[in-house]
């Protein structure tokens, strides 16, 4: 199963949009999604702190930074 990661915070309405596309476009057959918010983690708001949201993909050690749109998502997740 590969794993997808947004990062994420509280109270970001860019984040919020890029979940419910990501919740779309995800494979739940093969696909996981994991939602970090960086608030809780120094390192992570130094990396993503003006980008987010950030999709990771694990398998691929591939990033995509707002702003994406659904389609983005999609081949992203292909």
């Amino acid at each position: 199963m590969t794993t997808i990661i947004l990062y994420t915070t509280d109270a970001c309405t860019l984040c919020d949009n890029a979940l419910a596309m990501i919740k779309v476009c995800i494979n739940k057959q093969t696909q996981r999604l994991s939602v970090i918010d960086i608030a809780e983690h120094d390192d992570l708001i130094e990396r993503y702190g003006d980008k987010i949201p950030v999709l990771y993909r694990a398998d691929k050690h591939s990033h995509l930074s707002w702003p994406f749109s659904p389609a983005d998502v999609h081949n992203f997740l292909l």
